[in-house]
This record gives structure tokens, C-alpha cells and sequence, in this order.
């Protein structure tokens, strides 16, 4: 009896051992196949970025299979300024899938000779406003901490974030405009101070109560005023 129990013991083993060798083996394997060589690549998910910026990153070579290792191409594609991530799908036969997510820009603000975008960091991306053409507020002057209360904006309250026209530092001070009125932030606004600005606006607009401007700089409270100040 102990002799059958090692046997198949041993069996066990063996079949173990097996499976996993055809799985450490099953690529290699693969690429050697003409069936699988690749023979298409989609880029997905680029709206700002030209599709063929990310292939040239890629660098897929032309003799490449779609079971090859492709690690160091898609951190070529990281390497790309405004890709936040790439991942790599397979699709049989032979085609590749490069799923791109871009880094969101927040603002325009005038450059040199044209148009820039701002990330959320007040850093400009390397996109081309005329390809897109994003319907997104003008910061007149590009800095950091006006571009970070931006983004705030978008991700607490974006129907407000959406009316915005125009983003500047008076002192150490935000204002920004919107339906033709004026609101006062300080750049560190917290989410709650955003929140009650919107509150505010939205229950004056439900009593017909007219107002120029809003600020929403002071500790737990919104000043409203019927003229700007």
C-alpha cells in the first residue's frame, strides 16, 4: 500500500510539474507561430494626443508576434508627456489593443503664440487645443494652486465648473467668472466651501434674488453682493 501511495505521490507530482511547464513554455511556444504575428494595433482612449505619437513610442517591430513580451514597449508610451497610463490587450489573431488614459487638462491659458493646455498641477500639456478643441475655462495666467482649485471644482461640483469662463490670482485671492458674475475663492478652498457656494447660488436663483458676485472666502459663510467689489 505504501508503495501505491508513493507511486501516485510521484504521478502527482509529475502532472504538477508538467502544467506548469507547458505554462512557462506556452509562450514561447506561441511566438513561434506565424498564425499569431501581429498584424494590427488600435490605440484607444486618446482624445488629445495624435494616435501615431503613441505608436512611434510603442515601436512595435515588424516582425513582432502578439504574444511577445511587451513591457518595455508600453513604458515607451509612458514615456510620452500627457499619458497617465497604457495597457496592453491582446486580441486574437493577431491584433493589439493600446489602451491609453491622457492626463485631463483643467484650464486654457494664453502661451506664446497660441492657446495651452494646463493640467491640474498648472503644467502645459503637450496638446494641440485645435485638435480638441476643450470648451474649458481660460486661466489667464497659468499657476499651480489656480489650477488645482480648478480641478477641485470639476470633481465637487461640475455643473459649476462647466459655467466657468475665466480663472485669475488677484493677490492671494481667485476669482473667476461665470454667467456674467463674479466669485471670489481663496486658492486651498475646501471641497465643503465649494459645495456652499453652489448652495447658496442655487437657492437665489430659486427665490429670483439678483446677484453680481459670491465669496466664498470666509469660514462658514458666502457673502452675496449686488455689486462687485
Amino acid at each position: 500500500m505504501a508503495a501505491v501511495r508513493l507511486s501516485r505521490t510521484w504521478w502527482l507530482l509529475g502532472g504538477v510539474a508538467g502544467v506548469l511547464g507547458l505554462w512557462l513554455l506556452a509562450p514561447w511556444v506561441l511566438r513561434q507561430v506565424d498564425f499569431f504575428r501581429l498584424r494590427r494595433i488600435e490605440v484607444v482612449g486618446v482624445r488629445y494626443l495624435p494616435a501615431d505619437d503613441i505608436l512611434e513610442a510603442f515601436a512595435a517591430a515588424d516582425s513582432a508576434n502578439l504574444f511577445d513580451d511587451w513591457n518595455e514597449n508600453r513604458d515607451g508610451i509612458l514615456g510620452v508627456a500627457g499619458v497617465r497610463s497604457a495597457r496592453v490587450d491582446r486580441r486574437l489573431p493577431g491584433t493589439l489593443r493600446l489602451i491609453i488614459v491622457e492626463t485631463t487638462p483643467v484650464a486654457l491659458s494664453p502661451g506664446s503664440d497660441r492657446m495651452a493646455l494646463i493640467d491640474a498641477d498648472g503644467v502645459v500639456l503637450p496638446y494641440d487645443p485645435s485638435r480638441s478643441a476643450p470648451d474649458l475655462p481660460v486661466m489667464l495666467v497659468a499657476d499651480p494652486e489656480t489650477a488645482q482649485l480648478l480641478a477641485r471644482i470639476r470633481m465637487v461640483a461640475p455643473g459649476l465648473y462647466g459655467r466657468i469662463s475665466t480663472a485669475r490670482r488677484v493677490e492671494d485671492d481667485v476669482l473667476l467668472t461665470f454667467n456674467r458674475k463674479r466669485l471670489w475663492l481663496s486658492p486651498g478652498s475646501s471641497s465643503s466651501a465649494i459645495r456652499a457656494v453652489v448652495a447658496v447660488e442655487r437657492d437665489l436663483i430659486r427665490r429670483s434674488k439678483p446677484f453680481v458676485e459670491l465669496d466664498g472666502r470666509f469660514a462658514d459663510q458666502v457673502v452675496v453682493r449686488q455689486r462687485p467689489t
